[in-house]
């Protein structure tokens, strides 16, 4: 029934957007209709409104533990006070985000702002059906600091607009490169230095390891992963990935390679020898957790705060324990990592538009702009200081309330800050370092996970027309569906990798050459911006 639900869902939407396209021609912006916003004599905040804007977005699910809404938490409290602007927040349940958000914009019935990757639905599409407005006059006469940002920042000004050269967003981004690097993989060098191994790097090593582990050592699951990540890790040391990447500047499909077959027949080996989670179908990050603190894990995939730094902070009993982040693997020992988890500096999610019924459209942007200032950077990121924080030799340091928490830095954090995470601000490298500083292992995975070369290889955001992001949503449902549950069977051995030509083969009557097409059009779009 959710299956049919979702593609009902889908095909009204699809349906929506190419209904749109008699109307996708320029739009005026809509103009501010509610309340006045009066501003200090001295500068722009706390403004002065009777209004209440309204803000749909998921909360974080550590917070819910603390509290029931957003609203309730100190920084929100404090961002009331700073920018003097009330907010009621709305939070979808928990699971099926974007089911609820599809219903939210069928309903008619929008708040005032919206977090949501609009990435996926097409920003052009979202403008044209009035879900969303454009903010290229919003951001002329509201939001000073955004703007100032991107025509500081020209790499964030041209993942943030669309081809058409729109603004849609106040986005969230990272500061830099090394922020964009806090996955990969996670082995227990306390039990290599008891089999006297050195860290492996290669898939020969590797599987050398995984083998000592269960023989040697009597380990349960020597490697433990979900699938997507089995192929974040070692699918890059047979050249591909699960997904659309750039090769020397040409869109490849990995699925659809040779190496993605001797990649999946690496995978089933080690599934039927039992070195692989035989539970890889039906993987649960909470029952990992468990058994990597039981000590029924070698191997798994994490990243280095909430995987390596909670871990270890867990077995803080045990002086034995070590966790570290490992490389990438590769095929030649000494090679530099093609493929890693690389984010964009651009966090979609994390973002915030304005929706086609907000009446205040002033003081929408009035908020989402406070982020971008200077003070908005600092309290979004650190907080408040003297209490999440103090000044230490001219720096940020998080005080010993939030880097002692018994339930770990980024749970505390959340309630005084959203650094940890994303919002309508860019975040602080000098927040990632900390998080990541206790225990130093954490940090250190960072900067082993950041020896590769992805960077050559990923995706730009690139923004489809109207007509391309129907086509584009259509053609990729039925072949992700497809090709994951494939990758699933031929791991498991359910499927024999011997009709692997055949998967091929059915992966192009999905329309994979339309596919291409597509993509090559928006990435020359995108180059061109």
């Amino acid at each position: 029934m959710k299956s049919t639900t979702k593609k009902w869902l889908a095909g009204i939407l699809a349906g929506m957007m190419v209904l749109s396209l008699a109307a996708c021609g320029p739009k005026e912006t809509l103009v501010s209709s509610g309340s006045p916003v009066t501003y200090p004599e001295d500068g722009i905040y706390p403004v002065s409104c009777e209004d209440v804007l309204t803000t749909w977005g998921p909360m974080q699910a550590v917070l819910s533990t603390k509290v029931s809404n957003f609203a309730d938490t100190e920084y929100a409290k404090g961002l009331v006070e700073r920018t003097g602007i009330t907010v009621e927040y709305i939070h979808p349940a928990a699971g099926n985000i974007e089911e609820q958000l599809n219903l939210l914009l069928a309903s008619g019935e929008l708040p005032d702002v919206l977090a949501n990757d609009w990435t996926k639905y097409g920003a052009e599409a979202a403008i044209a059906n009035e879900y969303i407005i454009n903010l290229n006059d919003v951001l002329d006469q509201w939001a000073p600091n955004l703007k100032a940002t991107l025509k500081e920042r020209p790499e964030y000004d041209k993942l943030v607009k669309t081809d058409e050269g729109n603004y849609y967003v106040f986005p969230s981004f990272r500061d830099s490169a090394i922020d964009c690097i806090y996955q990969g993989p996670i082995v227990r060098k306390d039990w290599l230095d008891s089999l006297g191994m050195e860290v492996p790097e290669t898939i020969e090593e590797w599987d050398a390891a995984l083998r000592a582990f269960k023989n040697e050592l009597g380990v349960a699951i020597p490697l433990s992963a979900h699938y997507k990540e089995l192929a974040i890790m070692f699918a890059g040391a047979y050249g591909v990935q699960d997904t659309f990447y750039l090769d020397k500047g040409k869109i490849v499909y990995g699925p659809a390679t040779e190496g993605y077959k001797e990649y999946l027949t690496q995978m089933n080996k080690w599934y039927t020898e039992g070195l692989l989670d035989k539970n890889v179908a039906t993987f649960d990050w909470s029952v990992l957790a468990t058994n990597v603190l039981n000590g029924n894990v070698g191997l798994t995939f994490g990243a280095a705060a909430s995987g390596i730094g909670n871990w270890t902070i867990a077995k803080a009993d045990d002086p034995t324990y070590e966790l570290i982040g490992a490389k990438y693997p590769v095929m030649k020992k000494g090679d530099k990592p093609e493929f890693a988890a690389v984010a964009s500096p651009f966090l979609a999610n994390g973002s915030a538009a304005i929706t086609g019924q907000c009446k205040n459209v002033e003081l929408a942007a009035r908020w989402l702009d406070y982020g971008y200032s200077e003070e908005g950077r600092m309290y979004n990121n650190f907080g408040t200081e003297g209490v999440s924080y103090n000044m230490v030799d001219g720096e940020p340091v998080f005080s010993d309330m939030i880097m002692n928490d018994p339930a770990g830095i980024s749970p505390a954090m959340m309630m005084y800050a959203k650094g940890t995470y994303s919002g309508t601000f860019i975040q602080d490298g000098r927040v990632v370092a900390q998080m990541q500083s206790k225990p130093a292992a954490s940090r250190a995975a960072v900067l082993t996970w950041a020896e590769n070369n992805m960077e050559e290889h990923l995706m730009p955001l690139t923004t489809p027309t109207i007509e391309e992001q129907a086509e584009v949503s259509n053609l990729r449902s039925e072949l992700d569906t497809y090709v994951d549950e494939m990758t699933l069977k031929f791991i498991v051995g359910q499927e024999s990798l011997d009709g692997f030509d055949t998967f091929v083969s059915k992966i192009e009557s999905f329309g994979l050459e339309r596919l291409f097409e597509l993509y090559n059009a928006g990435l020359k779009r995108y180059n061109a911006r």
